[in-house]
């Protein structure tokens, strides 16, 4: 697939649903960089992860203006808690996935059920809590999604 490997990279794409993968997304910055190129009323992100003192306040508002609340999954993590803290008033009953498997589970059942979806992993924070770093984060994405769709 086009792209350089990472950085909003599509890895998969049929007539209903785009998977990106931009787990090199590890700032707020490089999250509302993605946000804003794949700005679709049914995009799905999955986001979160390591915190390291980073501002998430104009992340915030970008997600709250851009993502459907039913859309948004969060793999747990301190960046996370920090992510949810600011969101916490528009947010009802966040999704929030201990694993990237149950993550990329999510947001396939959500895909699939509509038409023309992209599945945007754009995690804005470090991986370190669950992964040995962005690159090994982003290998066990495309791993997880061609299993679950062969």
């Amino acid at each position: 697939m086009p792209g350089i490997e990472f950085r909003q990279q599509e890895i998969f794409r049929n007539k209903n649903f785009t998977i990106i993968n931009d787990t090199t997304a590890t700032s707020p910055e490089g999250g509302i960089a993605a946000l804003e190129r794949f700005d679709n009323p049914n995009t799905i992100l999955i986001t979160g992860g390591t915190d390291r003192d980073l501002d998430y306040k104009n992340w915030s508002k970008i997600v709250l203006k851009k993502i459907k609340p039913q859309n948004l999954i969060f793999l747990s993590g301190s960046s996370t808690d920090k992510m949810l803290i600011l969101l916490k008033n528009k947010i009802k009953n966040p999704l929030i996935c201990d694993d990237l498997k149950t993550c990329i589970e999510q947001a396939l059942k959500i895909a699939k059920s509509r038409q023309k979806s992209t599945i945007l992993f754009s995690p804005a924070s470090k991986s370190f809590e669950k992964f040995r770093n962005e690159f090994d984060r982003g290998k066990k994405f495309n791993r997880i999604v061609k299993k679950l769709l062969k």
